[in-house]
């Protein structure tokens, strides 16, 4: 805010109101703006919401001490907009979305975002442990003859038990592993070989988990594609250091690539 000389930003994407509180602010996930808006000024954090969806969300989603409410009645179409006028009258505004009278900051809310704090790194570590289990847990249960849809429907379960909102579910089984990059579940049933992808979220964090499932006997050229790309997986892992360039990571990656395919 000082360095765009700003007197408040509005946050309204689901992404940013939840990185921002640790909360959700959605009823539809499939939007990407949600029902409730902050307005974050010097002095303040503005929870500006109408009176439908404001009582669960101070007390389920929100630390209300840290938190100052402006309530308006729902039908009610201007109401948001003359709150924040009455706050921060001709002031300067940044928004997370294109808005007229405001500035579209996005970009650099983003950055800020990508930036983890230590209590962020925990809740990730912790998300990607949950998440995994989520995924695993189904592998270990799964059974020749279950559709895709059926073992989407048993991830998701897993992962609204453990306060995960899974925005993106990929099954597929036999021929759709090798067919389709971003498989979404159908009716087709299983055989003998699975992929189950699950991408979660929980306080503002998403965390991405693949597994792969086999019911028999592995094929050597299976194991050794499975092999090549564990290995792979290790390498990005271990040169995804703080001062490496991401492009000089990826470089280093598509020679791996090269030199597997040439084995």
């Amino acid at each position: 805010m000082k360095k765009k000389e700003l007197d408040g930003i509005i946050i309204k994407k689901q992404c940013n109101f939840s990185w921002l509180t640790g909360g959700n602010n959605f009823v539809n996930i499939a939007t990407e703006v949600g029902e409730n808006t902050l307005l974050v000024t010097f002095e303040k954090i503005y929870l500006i919401a109408n009176n439908i969806e404001y009582p669960r969300i101070i007390s389920e989603e929100l630390n209300s001490n840290v938190i100052t409410s402006q309530v308006f009645k729902w039908y009610d179409s201007s109401g948001e907009e003359r709150v924040v006028k009455e706050i921060i009258n001709d002031g300067k505004l940044g928004s997370d979305i294109k808005e007229q009278g405001t500035i579209y900051i996005e970009n650099k809310i983003r950055e800020l975002r990508s930036t983890l704090c230590e209590e962020e790194i925990s809740r990730y570590r912790k998300l990607g442990l949950d998440n995994a289990r989520c995924i695993e847990n189904v592998c270990k249960e799964i059974e020749p003859s279950q559709s895709e849809r059926t073992i989407a429907g048993k991830v998701a379960n897993n992962m609204y038990a453990r306060g995960i909102v899974p925005v993106v579910l990929l099954v597929a089984v036999d021929e759709r592993i090798y067919k389709y990059r971003h498989p979404l579940p159908t009716a087709k049933k299983l055989k003998k070989h699975a992929m189950l992808v699950g991408l979660g979220r929980r306080n503002g964090l998403m965390v991405s988990t693949s597994r792969l499932v086999y019911f028999g006997e592995l094929p050597e050229e299976l194991r050794k594609k499975q092999r090549a790309v564990t290995q792979i997986d290790a390498l990005f892992i271990k040169e995804s250091r703080p001062g490496k360039k991401i492009s000089d990571i990826f470089r280093q990656i598509v020679k791996e690539y090269e030199t597997r395919v040439r084995q």
